[in-house]
């Protein structure tokens, strides 16, 4: 819902009475280039609504799994950083020993 919308939602509400509402519909306000401002803006009365975002479970499962691919990419980082002095040390020891 754009910006002005909302405006002319809450200017009827009062010019109503300014009743309660319970705000069950809600809109995410945007501009009116298309951008949105991140507030939440009952579809009946025009109110800015607070809302707390909750994770759902498929979200909270797919943060831990991001947490796994990060440890397993410093892991094998580590591993790599630990293997390349051995692997040298190994690949000059080879070379030394084919030139003799």
């Amino acid at each position: 819902m754009e910006v002005s919308r909302a405006k002319a939602l809450r200017d009827v509400w009062k010019s109503q009475g300014n009743l309660p509402c319970s705000h069950m519909g809600l809109d995410v306000e945007s501009t009116a280039s298309g951008y949105f401002t991140g507030r939440y803006v009952c579809k009946a009365c025009g109110e800015y609504v607070e809302v707390e975002h909750q994770a759902s479970p498929s979200e909270s499962h797919a943060k831990s799994r991001a947490g796994w691919g990060r440890y397993a990419m410093f892991t094998s980082m580590g591993l790599l950083a630990a293997a390349v002095p051995v692997l040298t040390v190994w690949y000059k020891r080879r070379r030394r020993k084919s030139q003799e």
